[in-house]
């Protein structure tokens, strides 16, 4: 598959390398860094459950791996997507899916770190009393009933338009049932971190409670928009299975694995500023109490 053959999937290729190994990842990077720099582990203890040191190796093969992921994209799209020949679109679909997986390694590993770093904090928290606000956290307390309706309203509107096309086939084996089932699957799992959020514990032991508020916020609204792009995009590739559209397919595959990307990681960077964060939290006690008169 020469350039002329497919332009746009090469453009659109080349916008999944620049927007998930570079752009977030920049400002990932950049977000640690200002931590680092603004939040020293002599005036913010808590935050630093292992040495420093620790925490700046993390951040270096965060930006490593994706700076291997650029050079991986480069050569995907010079060395293995000019190898499918026209018709082999359904085969050429899996390649920014499969570079997509890879891309997200290091966004999954710095979760699994977060988790751990939760750990440790509850673990060296010396301070047996808890504060919690024991308000009631309701879902439409953080997205607009709206939203949920319109993310409901679209996974019904895929199922009919999938049975529809296939003349109501309701055989679980049939593709309409099979696509339906899977699209429920991934809004079940939504629904579950979602729930989660709003009635597990907290991880970060000394997290202020609007921090948690704003993240709870955060988690919701994105796996809803997330849904709701989820059920867009599997009208889309139901159509072009149907009317044999798949040379869009690959390119509508990387269109929306970019969409992902943005909401998923982009939309915390976004609506979750450092300078909302209240980092008093992770002062040494005595120094807390200092700062508000008490000694």
């Amino acid at each position: 598959m020469n350039l002329p053959d497919n332009w746009l999937l090469y453009l659109v290729f080349i916008s999944q390398i620049f927007i998930l190994s570079f752009y977030l990842p920049r400002k990932i990077v950049a977000r640690i860094n200002y931590v680092l720099k603004n939040y020293s582990p002599e005036e913010y203890p808590k935050l630093y459950p292992r040495p420093v040191e620790y925490f700046e190796s993390r951040r270096d093969f965060f930006r490593n791996f994706n700076n291997f992921n650029i050079l991986l994209g480069i050569g995907i799209m010079f060395l293995i997507i000019p190898e499918f020949e026209v018709g082999e679109e359904k085969g050429l679909q899996m390649v920014p899916w499969a570079y997509f997986m890879i891309q997200m390694i290091p966004s999954m590993l710095t979760e699994v770190f977060s988790f751990k770093q939760a750990k440790m904090m509850r673990e060296a928290n010396t301070n047996k009393s808890r504060k919690a606000n024991l308000a009631p956290r309701r879902l439409f307390d953080f997205v607009a009933p709206g939203l949920v309706a319109v993310a409901v309203a679209m996974f019904i509107g895929f199922a009919v338009f999938v049975l529809y096309l296939y003349d109501f086939d309701f055989s679980f084996g049939g593709k309409p049932m099979s696509s339906i089932l899977v699209l429920a699957s991934g809004n079940l799992l939504f629904i579950a971190i979602i729930a989660w959020n709003l009635r597990g514990k907290k991880l970060d032991p000394y997290q202020a409670y609007e921090d948690r508020k704003r993240i709870i916020e955060t988690v919701v609204k994105s796996l809803t928009y997330l849904s709701i792009a989820m059920s867009i995009f599997m009208v889309l590739m139901m159509a072009s299975s149907y009317f044999k559209w798949e040379f869009v397919m690959p390119v509508m595959m990387s269109s929306f694995l970019q969409i992902i990307a943005l909401i998923s990681l982009g939309t915390p960077l976004q609506t979750l500023p450092i300078s909302r964060i209240d980092f008093d939290v992770y002062k040494n006690n005595q120094t807390q109490e200092l700062e508000s008169g008490n000694i």
